[in-house]
């Protein structure tokens, strides 16, 4: 039985919370799915996206949630930031860049040049500050919702890793977020104090959720090929 006093506890809690963060943000993607073709007959993805109110909301809160905290989010106070961003740009470029280069969409007869440049500035912005890794990933999502029309799903098989690395690190600043002084009055008065009070190295723990989202991605896979007569 785990000691409450011991490290590895707020270690394994952390851990668990991150991933059910995860999971929760990989939900943005459902999102995608409620809106009309004709925001993808727009020029703009993004800006078409917006006028619908769930998408709006949504996106809206998680942003300002993030804005408040801007100052206690930044790189430099990452204990691990340097290397954390240099990992969360390799590894959400080759999504980022399939998006940017991808052919015109003869179905929309649309080359959303627009959507492509934003990216690519939001893309630069991360390496500003680690809060625009969840905008990176809110505009993926987006950008890549024109191929589930006329097929109906997206085939994410080369790059689905990439994008659950910027959904897991946006996990990670949100749960950062109870370090924000009115945040943090506001979880004690409710009596969540002492588990947003965790004291652990919260840069190591997410890098050990990582490590557990790549084992996981293929652990299936491997164990099918294992099974193989």
């Amino acid at each position: 039985m785990l000691d409450p006093s011991d490290d590895t506890l707020p270690a394994l809690t952390l851990l668990a919370v991150l991933l059910v963060g995860f999971n929760g943000l990989w939900m943005l993607r459902r999102l995608v799915r409620l809106h009309p073709e004709r925001v993808y007959r727009s020029a703009s993805i993004v800006a078409a996206s917006l006028a619908h109110p769930p998408y709006l909301l949504v996106v809206l809160v998680l942003t300002l949630a993030l804005v408040a905290g801007r100052r206690e989010l930044s790189w430099e106070r990452l204990e691990h930031g340097r290397r954390i961003r240099v990992l969360v740009l390799v590894a959400s470029f080759p999504v980022v860049w399939s998006l940017v280069t991808a052919e015109y969409n003869p179905y929309f007869d649309q080359a959303y040049h627009a959507d492509r440049v934003l990216l690519l500035v939001v893309y630069a912005l991360v390496w500003v500050h680690p809060g625009f890794a969840f905008l990176l990933a809110v505009l993926v999502f987006t950008v890549e919702g024109q191929f589930l029309k006329p097929f109906g799903h997206l085939s994410t098989t080369n790059n689905k890793l990439p994008k659950q690395v910027l959904v897991l690190f946006s996990s990670f600043l949100f749960f950062e977020l109870r370090h924000v002084s009115p945040l943090d009055r506001l979880l004690k008065r409710v009596g969540l104090g002492d588990l947003y009070g965790l004291e652990t190295d919260d840069e190591r723990v997410f890098l050990w959720a990582l490590v557990a989202l790549v084992g996981a991605s293929y652990f299936s896979a491997s164990v099918s090929k294992l099974v193989i007569r």
